[in-house]
């Protein structure tokens, strides 16, 4: 790890440790057709799941990993994602959660992964998972083994292009029973949207301090 990125990690872990933007930083992603649900729903009987935002250094720049669901017929069909899950009752905690579906989803031996902290629990309501997502660090480059029925592709995008005053775009969504103009990450045409980027927009926040 080169020290420049060696010290943004750092600064990165200590500013999970503050104070989160937490719902402001979400809306600034929040699709219109999230405001179809209440403002304040009851997630009592929510899922818990947890994801990760990973990083790893290539080529002396940051990147962060993201997969592509496969389609199928339910309602996060062919959405890019942060590699995660559902927790299951062997978890030992949310964290381990996070570590446990990055590890099946990516081939990525949890053992390797530093975690840096974790950012706001974020509600969806179409699936009813209650998020918990996480931040970590890869100190090498990894292989990544995509697990056949949940991955349909892993790529990584570069910080510096998610940086970019550019990246935030607005485009057109179709689903089974939607079309709707939604606020998005759009990079190598590449679409970030729906919750993933409302926890993106939080990460970027973070960063930006």
């Amino acid at each position: 790890m080169n020290h420049k990125i060696q010290s943004f990690i750092t600064r990165l872990q200590q500013q999970l440790g503050e104070p989160l933007p937490g719902t402001n930083a979400h809306q600034r992603l929040m699709p219109e057709i999230r405001r179809r649900y209440p403002a304040n729903p009851d997630i009592s009987a929510a899922t818990p799941s947890s994801v990760m935002a990973l990083f790893f250094e290539q080529a002396r720049d940051l990147r962060l990993v993201f997969i592509q669901r496969p389609f199928y017929n339910g309602v996060h069909s062919g959405q890019i994602a942060f590699p995660g899950g559902r927790a299951e009752i062997t978890d030992a905690d949310t964290c381990q959660t996070a570590l446990r579906e990055t590890e099946e989803e990516t081939g990525i031996p949890a053992e390797n992964i530093q975690v840096l902290g974790q950012l706001s629990d974020l509600y969806i309501p179409p699936s009813n998972f209650l998020v918990h997502p996480f931040v970590g660090y890869l100190t090498d480059e990894p292989h990544f083994v995509p697990d056949p029925v949940e991955v349909q592709e892993i790529f990584t995008v570069k910080l510096d292009d998610l940086l970019h005053p550019n990246a935030i775009k607005t485009r057109t969504v179709t689903g089974a029973n939607y079309t709707a103009d939604v606020p998005c990450f759009f990079i190598d045409n590449r679409l970030i949207w729906g919750a993933t980027s409302m926890i993106l927009s939080e990460l970027i926040e973070v960063i930006r301090r």
